[in-house]
């Protein structure tokens, strides 16, 4: 479970951060305001986007965990067939795990580019609003 534990936008340095906390730790993420950004400037904009970098950085170290469980299956499933040879199909259990962590990988590397996704999403999506309200100025 992912928990905000801190949010913040420094309006002299443009920087918006947060820190989350999960069940591996916490996770720093930040977003900086570019000068030609100026004028879609928000706090809240800039804190969603720096706690989407917190979590697409959790799922980069849950992947990277999974990556290295992944790879000792493998190395453990090239071991047993080398020892077992014909009657490797009897290690059905190992074949089991080590496809739902294949479906876990994609599933978490579907979920830091859908975060990636939306970042940029938000970022147009506050780029049309402000050129909606400013024709309505007009």
């Amino acid at each position: 479970m992912i928990k905000l534990l801190d949010s913040g936008y420094d309006k002299e340095e443009g920087v918006s951060y947060v820190t989350i906390e999960t069940e591996i730790g916490n996770f720093d993420g930040y977003a900086f305001l570019h000068p030609e950004d100026e004028m879609i400037e928000s706090s809240f904009l800039g804190c969603e986007i720096a706690e989407y970098r917190a979590t697409i950085e959790y799922f980069k170290k849950k992947l990277r965990t999974l990556n290295i469980e992944i790879k000792t299956l493998e190395n453990l499933r090239k071991d047993f067939k080398n020892t077992y040879k014909e009657d490797y199909h009897d290690c059905e259990i190992l074949e089991r795990r080590m496809e739902q962590k294949l479906i876990q990988k994609k599933e978490y590397e579907m979920i830091i580019y859908s975060l990636k996704k939306s970042i940029d999403l938000k970022v147009d999506n506050r780029i049309e609003v402000l050129k909606k309200f400013d024709k309505k100025k007009e």
